[in-house]
């Protein structure tokens, strides 16, 4: 099959199976309705922009640039939000089996990294909040870009793909990693043109002196979350082991009781089983990975890893597994690794362990699965249904009525 119309093909499987799978939501989550609101009414584009860039902590001047127009293409509504969100989720799934094929020269292995990502709970986050799934393509799909071997275009392709990466890394922090990526690679895997690798990394830069221009009075990194840092980093290691899936996954299994902290249910011995079921293929595929001879691509692999994972162990910013998202490809592609030593290492015991770790990964898999079916199916609706009678109930009210807050946490899930 022709090189581009395997790419189409692929593209057009992607958004159309993630369409299928998740239904629109019947409203717009989270602050979305307001800020597009607000992006809409603002008197003038600058207006708008200053809006969004006192809006987080970090001021995100991309970020704000695809809420204006995301605003003025799809208004209020939610449905055209989803939309969005799906068709750049499936781009980024591409750039994922894009990246493996290239990367590790094995397209069953781009396809299975691709599908991965696909089930993991990482990716529930962009498909339900614009504009993180564009972030998250337009940074895989640079990379991507970058690392192709096929010599067609390779100029074009290497100016396109470091726009991306600048891009993405201007609209979310947690995207810096990728300014970093192309020069790792360039030093440890494969030669890429020099020019792209200076300018992905001129990101770093351009996003501190950002802070620095329009806070001057504010230090880099937010202010210190209101948990304890032991919370904050076991968060981050629960998604990182289980591959996307937060600490909340014990409500939504059912293994904390409603209203309950997840402090106190973490550490029971349900909770310890559904961590260590969720967590095997790393356990069982990454130390197979790291095994003695490291080549070149493992030790890239590893440091995309923890590139992307360790800076989130800081207790500043919010622990959501979806700040995963740009390092958990590299582990889906680490678990490859870790199948590739162990198939060939020969029969006997290895083929034993080659055994459980496919088995292994088809139970992170129905455990994912279960989650976004809990997720799209049940707490959406259930939660759509309250925020549809709400309003009924301020419509009917004779008197004003404001809403103090709008729920961020739907039934069992977070991140």
């Amino acid at each position: 099959m022709n090189g581009r119309v395997r790419h189409v093909l692929i593209v057009v499987v992607c958004v159309t199976a993630l369409w299928l799978a998740h239904p629109a939501p019947p409203e717009g989550w989270f602050d979305t309705t307001y800020i597009a609101h607000r992006m809409l009414t603002a008197p003038s584009f600058g207006d708008a922009m200053r809006f969004y860039m006192g809006y987080h902590t970090y001021p995100r001047p991309t970020r704000a640039l695809e809420w204006w127009v995301g605003a003025h293409l799809a208004g209020e509504d939610a449905a055209r939000y989803h939309a969005i969100n799906v068709v750049f989720v499936g781009l980024a799934l591409w750039a994922v089996v894009w990246l493996g094929a290239s990367i590790t020269g094995s397209r069953a292995r781009g396809y299975f990294a691709g599908t991965c990502l696909a089930v993991s709970y990482v990716s529930v986050y962009p498909i339900l909040h614009f504009p993180y799934g564009i972030q998250l393509a337009l940074a895989l799909v640079g990379f991507a870009a970058l690392v192709d071997t096929e010599e067609r275009w390779r100029t074009s392709r290497a100016a396109i793909g470091s726009a991306c990466i600048l891009f993405a890394s201007l609209a979310h922090e947690i995207f810096l990693t990728f300014t970093v990526l192309p020069w790792l690679y360039h030093l440890l895997v494969r030669r890429l043109p020099r020019g792209a690798v200076v300018a992905c990394f001129m990101g770093l830069p351009a996003w501190f002196g950002i802070q620095i221009a329009t806070r001057p009075a504010a230090v880099p990194g937010g202010a210190l979350l209101d948990t304890t840092v032991a919370e904050h980093v076991s968060r981050v290691l629960v998604s990182w082991l289980s591959a996307g899936l937060p600490a909340e996954m014990i409500r939504i299994f059912s293994i904390a009781a409603p209203f309950t902290r997840i402090r106190d249910s973490l550490l029971t011995l349900p909770a310890l089983l559904l961590l260590l079921a969720v967590s095997l293929p790393t356990l069982l595929l990454l130390p197979a990975a790291l095994w003695r001879p490291l080549t070149g691509r493992t030790v890239f692999l590893l440091l995309w890893l923890l590139a992307g994972s360790a800076p989130l162990l800081l207790p500043v910013g919010t622990p959501e597994a979806y700040h995963l998202a740009g390092a958990l490809p590299a582990l889906f592609l680490l678990w490859t690794e870790g199948f590739q030593r162990l198939r060939a290492t020969g029969e006997g015991r290895p083929a034993i362990m080659r055994a459980v770790a496919c088995a292994a990964v088809v139970l992170w898999l129905s455990l994912h699965g279960f989650a976004r079916a809990q997720l799209f199916y049940v707490d959406l609706p259930f939660a759509g249904r309250a925020a549809h009678a709400l309003r009924e109930v301020i419509a009917a009210s004779p008197e004003p009525v404001v809403a103090l807050f709008a729920p961020a946490q739907v039934g069992g899930h977070y991140g």
